[in-house]
């Protein structure tokens, strides 16, 4: 089929293409499909977006507070921080935002951990490990080093389900 459309015009600069290179280009596609389904369960490989094993709420981090997490940044070891403080958010008008404040809570807070300023996490996503919550993937943001230590928030702003 591609060889008479490329024939007929409609595959402009369309060259030909054997049955061999054809089936190695489907064979590698495959291949790769496959590839990332096997990958996707695999904790920390980088890339692939994977479900929590926990619910990421307040009530979850309020029981942690003062606990350690093992941070993986990439680096040959991971980052050990401290859950240092949990902030109130205000919750937005969402469309199916719950009504109730408290619910709201659930879900719109901000954490603050607390790291060594030797051993910098930069902004982004890293798979935070703790021995009762699990592995999960949570957003840091790097804030003002204080007193040689560096601190790194975490923002929660979602609507109440």
């Amino acid at each position: 089929m591609l060889d008479s459309l490329a024939h007929g015009g409609m595959l402009g600069g369309a060259r030909r293409i054997s049955r061999r290179q054809f089936v190695k280009g489907a064979a590698l596609a495959f291949a790769g499909g496959v590839l990332l389904t096997v990958a996707d369960g695999i904790p920390g490989v980088a890339g692939v977006p994977q479900q929590p094993s926990v619910a990421l709420r307040r009530s979850l981090f309020a029981g942690l507070l003062g606990e350690t997490f093992q941070v993986d940044h990439g680096a040959s070891s991971p980052v050990v921080v401290q859950l240092t403080h949990i902030g109130d958010l205000p919750a937005k008008a969402y469309q199916g935002a719950s009504a109730h404040p408290s619910a709201n809570q659930e879900y719109c807070f901000s954490l603050l951990f607390r790291g060594p300023a030797d051993r910098l996490i930069g902004q982004g996503t890293h798979r935070f490990e703790h021995s009762r919550a699990g592995s999960f993937a949570l957003f840091i943001v790097p804030m003002a080093p204080d007193q040689g230590v560096q601190y790194y928030e975490a923002i929660f702003n979602c609507p109440s389900v």
